[in-house]
């Protein structure tokens, strides 16, 4: 189904236009008044009948049907179809010795074809409708170009005064006579030239026919506003280095616009473009600058106060007497998807950030560290305001599905922030292979786990292992592994023979094994408790869970 067109108001020259030239003084339309509007591009005298070698779309040929003359019937049949593939603007027919009035299978096709056949004067010359016609069309392009020629140095002339958004667009509402917007579609971040635009939601896009002029997409978009909703405007996607759709509105109800029109939003969007490339280049190095700050502080990497003093300050995260790090992990479920862990990412920055505005992070992967600056310890960030922000964006079905790990630490003064940060990733290593599941973890609700993670040498944790699971796991892993799998699957013996793909009776028989061989009973709290701790522990220690 071919796209619908953008309504171009064309003020080029046409043949109903033509006709008030003096040229055409005592003419009359002989046949095919519906093609008046025809579009005349150039102009000729048709010599000879080959059209399909010199004829082009939007010709006007002034003849006297001389050329014709030696043809055939079928001959001129044949050279009567290459016309109307042609799709000339016209026919000036001028009487002579040869004919006085067009031949009849001329105007026949001239009338089925809406191909304007005008009689012009006799005392006519061909010189004179040529000059009158190509003076005329060329007269309008040379005003269309030097109207665009103005145009381009009016808005290279505003680039070069390193404008705003909104300055841009205060502009472009100059030129069209319309209001304009720049909608980006993945943030909602909505500008405009008049506040009622500045809530826009809900944007629907049916792509225009690329035409003339046009070297972005253009759309017919319905938009709610503040005060109205399926509003109708035209929509052009400016491209972006990041690739995340944003696009350039023009709030004409109509979509109808002039050739120069077209090119003044080709000219604003080249512009708009240009300015979000600057945007984007400023802020992927101050990314980097913070980035490496933060990473920075967050490693203690800082040996003096002073030094972490002006680190803080340089980030404007000094103001406040309390800090404390949160670490989230995403993991998208659909490995197929994973290019759209950027979109997750930034997701759960802007609803963070949104809520506590002294906050800055650090991005590695698939995971994120935040520092957050505050000035009472009530204030702290909590397990369920994380959650919440989370299972909000889970419920998105915009974002791919995904698990996710967080952890909270802490509350610490800004000399112990690498404190804060051993706590997240210590959380994170302890409960990191649980990627089937999400989690959000507080250091400070740890309980006995912490004294795990204050262990120094992670070697020594194996001391802290029941010995009859230490037994076990050196002489039995498999039968350990599976253990260790009922822990995790609430003791579901179905659940946990499906995950290891064995039948139900051998998860009964290992377990039988375990209280056999062993003394290990998996319904014995104690024992269920040490399990759970062993898990842990090898986990820490870095050593692969045996299955």
């Amino acid at each position: 189904m071919p796209k619908p067109r953008i309504q171009i108001k064309d003020k080029s020259l046409t043949v109903r236009s033509a006709l008030s030239l003096a040229a055409f003084a005592d003419a009359r339309v002989v046949a095919g008044e519906a093609g008046l509007d025809r579009v005349i591009s150039n102009a000729m005298v048709m010599e000879a009948a080959d059209i399909e070698r010199w004829g082009r779309k939007g010709i006007f040929l002034v003849t006297s049907f001389f050329a014709l003359e030696p043809l055939s019937s079928d001959e001129r049949s044949s050279f009567l179809d290459r016309l109307i593939e042609t799709e000339p603007s016209g026919i000036a027919f001028k009487p002579g010795r040869l004919l006085s009035e067009a031949p009849e299978d001329i105007v026949t096709c001239c009338m089925a074809a809406d191909i304007p056949l005008i009689r012009l004067s006799a005392a006519t010359k061909y010189e004179t409708v040529l000059g009158d016609v190509m003076g005329s069309a060329l007269d309008t392009n040379l005003m269309l170009l030097n109207r665009f020629f103005n145009l381009h140095h009016r808005t290279m002339k505003l680039a070069l005064g390193q404008p705003s958004l909104y300055m841009i667009l205060e502009e472009a509402k100059r030129v069209l006579k319309f209001d304009c917007s720049y909608y980006d579609k993945a943030t909602g971040t909505c500008v405009s030239t008049t506040p009622r635009q500045n809530g826009l939601t809900n944007l629907h896009l049916e792509e225009l026919h690329r035409s003339h002029y046009q070297t972005f997409h253009y759309y017919s978009a319905t938009i709610d506003s503040a005060v109205e909703a399926g509003e109708h405007s035209l929509a052009v996607l400016i491209p972006t280095s990041e690739g995340t759709p944003a696009y350039f509105l023009v709030h004409n109800r109509t979509n109808e616009f002039t050739a120069l029109d077209i090119m003044a939003i080709e000219s604003f969007v080249s512009l708009l473009q240009m300015e979000l490339l600057k945007i984007a280049a400023i802020e992927e190095r101050v990314f980097r600058r913070s980035n490496t700050l933060v990473h920075d502080l967050l490693l203690g990497r800082y040996s003096t106060n002073s030094a972490t003093d002006e680190a803080l300050k340089e980030l404007s995260l000094d103001s406040n007497p309390f800090y404390q790090a949160l670490l989230v992990r995403f993991e998208i479920g659909d490995r197929t998807q994973g290019e759209r862990l950027g979109e997750l990412l930034r997701a759960f920055r802007k609803q963070l950030k949104s809520l506590h505005f002294n906050v800055v992070y650090f991005e590695s992967n698939n995971r994120l560290v935040f520092l957050r600056n505050f000035n009472a310890e009530a204030q702290a960030l909590q397990v369920d305001t994380i959650r919440e922000i989370l299972e909000g964006m889970s419920t998105n079905q915009s974002l791919p599905a995904f698990t996710y790990l967080a952890t909270l630490s802490g509350t610490v003064d800004r000399y112990h922030i690498p404190l804060a940060n051993e706590q997240v990733m210590g959380v994170y290593r302890l409960f990191d292979p649980d990627r089937k599941s999400s989690y959000v973890l507080h250091y400070d609700n740890l309980g006995i786990y912490k004294i795990f993670l204050n262990v120094e040498d992670h070697d020594t944790l194996i001391e802290y292992m029941d010995p009859r699971l230490r037994r076990l796991k050196d002489e039995n892993p498999q039968i350990f592994g599976t253990l260790l799998s009922l822990t995790d699957n609430d003791l579901n013996f179905k659940e946990t023979a499906d995950k290891l793909y064995v039948h139900y009776k051998t998860v009964s028989y290992r377990v039988n094994r375990a209280r056999s061989f062993y003394g290990i009973d998996i319904h014995d709290s104690d024992t269920l408790a040490q399990l759970v701790i062993a898990r842990r522990i090898l986990t820490l220690m870095g050593e692969d869970l045996p299955q």
